[in-house]
């Protein structure tokens, strides 16, 4: 299993937990943080400053466009 894909298996785990306790989503989020590789990093900071740049709506769209 590459670190990526260990980062998304945890990702994912965390998206599931978080439906029913945030709380132990929220616990379990740095562990999950520290299997990401440093692409999935750049890739998180690119997600970051998006939606801190432009609203929600353009950040979606800019998203959208750019990941398409």
């Amino acid at each position: 299993m590459t670190e990526t894909s260990a980062f998304i298996d945890a990702i994912t785990e965390l998206d599931i937990t978080f439906t029913t306790d945030r709380r132990a989503a929220r616990r379990a989020f740095p562990a999950a943080l520290s299997l990401a590789s440093t692409a999935d990093r750049e890739f998180l900071d690119r997600l970051v400053d998006t939606f801190t740049l432009y609203p929600f709506e353009s950040a979606m769209k800019r998203l959208a466009a750019q990941y398409a």
